[in-house]
């Protein structure tokens, strides 16, 4: 019976997984990395076969395509509206330099078109909009780059030898790690007016930076642990998202919306009210990947890509009441207050008014009324203690023992008036 039980409950589990989300298994799934979505499109790279190729799937259609097909390697795909870009080694396998070429596909029309010189190293790139950004790492001068595709025009935006990484653009602002000053700070660039900021200045090391609309996140270790910091451009402010004796580390950041990993959980923070939302669902395997648009939550374990609203996977604890900069204000203002209560205290003693004289007189004439009340109600619970307890017939009649008794009553009647019949009869 509980072997019939369980198996019935895992059925359960099954059809609400599959009726409340849509799972999608594209062909070449096998080997999905660096996977990247946007709108109704998804790209990733596989090495499927003997080399890395780019795939790229309609997530409504679930149509599935290779896009690069050759025997070279393609890597670190990003995808922004019907654009794909990559990068690629097919005009520099066979010099042994290991350099690679920035590659545009264009969705619509299946074009592929080269959009960089061949006469460097080019890497990771990322696209939004028209702008294109990647990583020169020729002669290892990792050099930011940024491309407008309306104007086929190409510069450079970093020009001091340091290590960089993590490059983030949406499409009026590039955010990246920068490590000219010794340790990784986040650095960003506002494409219309030119102009580059250090966002941190911190003593660790500033990673992951991740952007939505004019805000930024990112990820820096604090007392042992990852924390989130977010920087709004617009208010020129920094606030710290996270706390706690956990590691976390941000995936995707919409709206108001930030998707986080917590010690291998998936997390949503609301960044205006700096409250945290663990997401369930998932097993014990924390996904490969995991995006947001809107509502709809997509992730994927790196084999599929499982989408649906949100709120199937939200549990609704709330699993801190303060922001951390909310948690150090209240404890200075409890300090603050404390002192002042010492103070008080002290003053009230050195110097004793009149005012002291009568709050002690209100205070003995509250106890007086307060002792005689507690007479009062003493007296009325020994009274009602002596009054005789009425029988409660009720709980009588609800116990099934006195029908038993009633019907041996009877049918002992019936027997007894038998008997003496018979008796008299004789």
């Amino acid at each position: 019976m509980k072997k019939n039980q369980k198996i019935s409950s895992i059925i359960a589990i099954i059809v609400f997984l599959l009726s409340s989300h849509s799972f999608v298994v594209a062909d070449n799934a096998a080997g999905m990395n660096n996977l990247k979505i946007d709108g109704k499109n998804a790209v990733w790279m596989s090495n499927k076969g003997s080399n890395w190729e780019i795939y790229h799937m309609n997530m409504d259609s679930e149509d599935t395509k290779n896009i690069t097909n050759n025997k070279y390697n393609q890597m670190n795909p990003s995808i922004s509206g019907n654009y794909i870009v990559w990068q690629d080694n097919r005009e520099h396998a066979s010099n042994g330099t290991g350099y690679f070429d920035i590659y545009l596909y264009n969705i619509k029309n299946g074009q592929t078109q080269k959009i960089t010189d061949s006469k460097g190293d080019y890497r990771e790139p990322v696209i939004s909009g028209d702008k294109i950004s990647w990583i020169n790492n020729t002669d290892g001068r990792r050099q930011v780059m940024i491309y407008d595709l309306s104007k086929k025009a190409t510069k450079s935006i970093t020009t001091t030898d340091t290590q960089v990484f993590g490059l983030e653009i949406n499409g009026k602002t590039l955010a990246w790690m920068d490590s000219r000053d010794g340790d990784f700070d986040i650095y960003t660039y506002d494409i219309s007016t030119g102009k580059e900021k250090q966002v941190t200045y911190g003593l660790g090391d500033e990673l992951d930076p991740i952007l939505s609309k004019d805000r930024i996140v990112w990820m820096v270790e604090y007392n042992g642990y990852s924390q989130i910091y977010m920087y709004d451009t617009k208010e020129d402010s920094e606030t710290r998202l996270t706390s706690g004796k956990q590691n976390h580390r941000p995936l995707a950041f919409t709206g108001d919306k930030l998707l986080l990993e917590e010690d291998g959980h998936l997390v949503l923070n609301d960044s205006n009210s700096i409250v945290d939302t663990k997401l369930e669902n998932f097993g014990d395997v924390m996904p490969k990947y995991a995006f947001l648009q809107g509502d709809t939550l997509i992730w994927s374990n790196g084999m599929g890509i499982m989408s649906g609203s949100i709120n199937d996977y939200t549990i609704t604890k709330v699993m801190k009441d303060n922001s951390p900069q909310e948690e150090q204000d209240i404890e200075e203002v409890e300090e603050i207050e404390e002192a002042d209560e010492t103070e008080v205290d002290i003053d009230s003693q050195e110097q004793p008014s009149v005012t002291d004289d009568l709050s002690v007189e209100e205070e003995v004439e509250e106890v007086e009324e307060l002792s005689v009340e507690t007479e009062k109600k003493q007296e009325e619970s020994t009274i009602e203690k002596e009054k005789p307890k009425k029988e409660d017939t009720k709980s009588i009649w609800k116990s099934p023992f006195i029908y038993i008794l009633i019907g041996i009553v009877i049918i002992g009647g019936v027997f007894g008036i038998r008997y003496y019949r018979k008796r008299g009869d004789k």
